[in-house]
């Protein structure tokens, strides 16, 4: 039986972006879908990280009422303790210009380059599965091709003022964040990887 299966019991498409929607369940690791929780709680907040893991916890119990699974904890991460100091501080942008954010950071570009990316500049990239995760939570304008967008009187327009507003609402520039938050994220994909095997 496969993650995606789950599906059947309840609506799983915040996870359907993630690397391991297709996996079976028996190779699933927690720390993935923590890692995919923890970008759900970075990109729309506190509330949808709950509701994914609401929703996750019910597939759970589905998957061990049918067998597929001896118990929920093969499903279900230990620590749901997300709000991290990052978390807190890029909750001070907008929807679209967090996913930007998130953005530049997993794939390690320019946050001035991400805000001008269109959908068709994604055509071609090999992009991580976190950011694949991002991309699949946004929502497309119908009639722009800007990837990370802002609805002005009803034209979406870029986000081309986010590093200006980077600059005003944080308190360390764009690069000290990045460098910063990379080396503690790298630390605890090491940690992870350390502890599996």
């Amino acid at each position: 039986m496969r993650f995606s299966d789950l599906a059947f019991f309840v609506d799983l498409r915040c996870f359907s972006a993630c690397d391991f929607y297709e996996d079976f369940l028996d190779q699933l690791n927690t720390d993935s879908l923590f890692d995919a929780l923890k970008r759900i709680e970075l990109l729309d907040g506190k509330t949808a990280r709950e509701d994914a893991f609401s929703r996750l916890m019910i597939a759970a119990e589905q998957a061990v009422q049918n067998g597929w699974i001896k118990s929920v904890s093969q499903l279900l991460p230990k620590s749901l303790e997300l709000m991290s100091d990052v978390t807190y501080l890029i909750g001070r942008f907008e929807r679209s210009e967090r996913a930007a954010i998130l953005f530049a950071f997993s794939e390690g570009i320019d946050l001035e380059d991400v805000v001008m990316m269109r959908r068709g500049d994604l055509d071609g990239l090999n992009l991580a599965p976190a950011t694949n995760q991002i991309v699949g939570r946004l929502t497309p304008h119908f009639r722009s091709d800007w990837l990370f967008w802002r609805d002005i009187n009803g034209v979406a327009m870029p986000l081309s003022n986010l590093p200006k507003r980077w600059d005003e609402k944080m308190p360390m520039s764009w690069n000290m964040f990045n460098r910063t938050f990379r080396q503690r994220w790298e630390k605890t994909q090491t940690d992870t990887r350390e502890k599996i095997a």
